[in-house]
């Protein structure tokens, strides 16, 4: 009986977890080493477990391989590496209500990044 309840409770708590899957795209207010660049971003994703693998970029013809994406309960964390020039950019983003929403950072040679990410899933 303790094994039955063991796995109803961690069946629940896989069940709620959110699953990251899809194309999310919206409002990407980013600063570019002191330059303030407003842009549009979109994320292409496939979750698997808590791994998560695709692609970002500030549209669908501009897109970038994920790396080491990891997904945990409503928060998800990725860096991409948008050219050989730019930093490596950390993305992290939380799930609130439809939306994924969260912070873009990072620094390299001098170079920084660092903004917001306000993306819908696309239906």
């Amino acid at each position: 009986m303790k094994k039955l309840a063991l796995l109803l409770i961690v069946f629940a708590f896989v069940a709620a977890a959110a699953d990251f899957t899809g194309v999310w795209s919206g409002k990407a207010d980013i600063t570019a080493n002191g330059e303030q660049q407003p842009s549009t971003a979109q994320l292409n994703l496939k979750q698997d477990g808590t791994t998560v693998t695709g692609t970002a970029g500030p549209d669908s013809e501009q897109q970038h391989s994920i790396q080491n994406g990891k997904a945990d309960g409503d928060t998800l964390e990725f860096d991409i590496q948008p050219g050989d020039d730019a930093p490596l950019i950390h993305v992290k983003l939380k799930l609130e209500g439809d939306a994924l929403r969260g912070t873009v950072k990072g620094e390299a040679d001098g170079n920084t990044v660092e903004g917001t990410l306000d993306l819908k899933r696309d239906k």
